[in-house]
């Protein structure tokens, strides 16, 4: 027997199109993800794009700070609008389509708080903004804080070097960093290893003269950018704040010598105390107090000056109640027997004498005998390696009636060749317990 026949006519075409509509599904699943992909890597070209061209706008306005009128670009209050929807620029200098940038700056005050307080150090922070935006309204904005640089920086920082005939010498040092805004000056024809000294970096504007003369731990670079030297109103500034810190804490005016101003008159210290025990310096726990040198009277500028900075004592002394200034012969006397600086803890009589600091000059006058016996008497105490040594003029330990924590008062101005200042308004209340000695002299 014979199966009958079946009727299969259309299904070959039936899976023509199931197979048509397969690949046209896959087809269609790959342009969508390329599609997708193009699309991903233009969006994330154009924020790279926004981003980098708001992160440039940053950079500008720093350089624009840095180079341009200080005071002009960061007024006391408000801000600067650098740039205001201008085409931005690619590497080449050509224009980039349909994306505008803005640039704004402006003072956020100081340590404590916006433009309306000056903080502890004044208004020496400063904000920069970049806002980057296209025609479809996506904006990038990039902030950047800045911080002014202090002067202090440098061990010593020159704006015009008028006189060429001024120049460091033979055997000068400079401790420090050294920044010139015009050119420096170096003595010549100085014997080996004898030449200036610096022992930091040294950047100078212009040219060094004497450049072969100068040995430089660090290196030297000439041609920098300038620095701009601090305007008169910045100065003014300054001023104010000094006069604003003085009427609230009742502290006092430091002014230079009128006659001579570059005499050694005032010499600031700065002090940290534990006030409360905590075993941490606070950030109000640090103190500065000011010793003012004596030009009055019998005093000379050699021995003030001498008294104020420590060097090697220039004249004899008589005696204590008149003196009477002799000049040194250095071939015969050794100019420190007669120091009222340096000195050596001992005790005139061992066994008697309380053994204490004590000058070369009050071991001078006290020693009997001849001046001989005298300079020999000195040279022994100065020759004591493990007690000799060297104040500055006004220190506790050059008074032997001092206890660590006295200074000499305003009113003991007879012999003395300087004083300590005291605060107008008195001593901080929190010093009492811990500092009682000088509380009144802590600023």
């Amino acid at each position: 027997m014979r199966h009958p026949t079946l009727n299969r006519r259309g299904a070959a075409l039936f899976m023509t199109l199931l197979i048509s509509i397969a690949i046209a599904g896959i087809a269609m699943g790959g342009i969508l993800l390329a599609s997708g992909a193009q699309l991903s890597t233009r969006y994330n070209a154009k924020e790279a794009l926004l981003q980098s061209s708001a992160d440039g706008g940053l950079e500008i306005i720093r350089d624009s700070v840095n180079r341009g009128v200080f005071d002009s670009l960061l007024p006391a209050a408000g801000y600067t609008t650098l740039a205001n929807r201008v085409t931005v620029l690619d590497a080449m200098g050509a224009a980039e389509p349909r994306i505008n940038l803005s640039l704004y700056v402006g003072r956020t005050g100081g340590r404590t708080g916006g433009a309306a307080t000056a903080g502890q150090y004044g208004s020496n922070f400063a904000s920069a903004l970049s806002v980057i935006s296209d025609a479809r309204g996506a904006v990038a904005a990039r902030r950047l804080l800045l911080t002014q640089e202090s002067w202090a920086k440098f061990a010593v920082a020159i704006n015009n070097w008028s006189n060429g005939g001024v120049v460091y010498g033979c055997g000068e040092s400079v401790n420090g960093p050294f920044f010139s805004n015009t050119t420096l000056g170096i003595e010549t024809g100085c014997g080996s290893g004898s030449g200036t000294y610096f022992a930091s970096s040294v950047s100078v504007v212009g040219s060094i003269n004497g450049v072969g003369s100068g040995r430089f731990t660090q290196g030297y670079k000439t041609g920098v950018t300038p620095v701009p030297w601090p305007t008169p109103a910045r100065i003014n500034l300054m001023q104010q704040y000094a006069a604003d810190g003085d009427a609230t804490n009742g502290d006092y005016d430091i002014a230079a010598d009128s006659a001579s101003p570059t005499m050694p008159r005032v010499r600031i210290e700065f002090v940290t105390i534990d006030v409360n025990g905590n075993g941490i310096i606070d950030p109000d726990e640090g103190f500065m107090r000011v010793w003012v040198a004596n030009y009055s009277g019998s005093n000379t500028f050699d021995t003030t000056a001498a008294y104020a900075t420590g060097r090697r004592w220039p004249w004899t002394d008589g005696n204590t109640t008149t003196p009477s200034r002799v000049a040194l012969t250095l071939t015969s006397t050794d100019p420190n027997t007669y120091s009222r600086n340096c000195g050596s803890k001992m005790a005139f009589v061992p066994g008697v004498d309380t053994v204490e600091f004590h000058t070369a000059d009050s071991i001078y006058m006290v020693t009997p005998g001849t001046a001989t016996a005298k300079r020999t008497q000195v040279q022994i105490a100065l020759r004591d390696a493990s007690t000799r040594r060297c104040y500055l003029g006004g220190d506790p330990h050059l008074f032997p009636w001092a206890t660590g924590d006295t200074l000499t008062p305003d009113s003991m101005m007879t012999k003395v060749l300087g004083w300590w200042k005291k605060r107008r308004a008195g001593p901080w209340g929190s010093l009492a317990t811990v500092r009682s000695g000088d509380q009144n002299y802590l600023i």
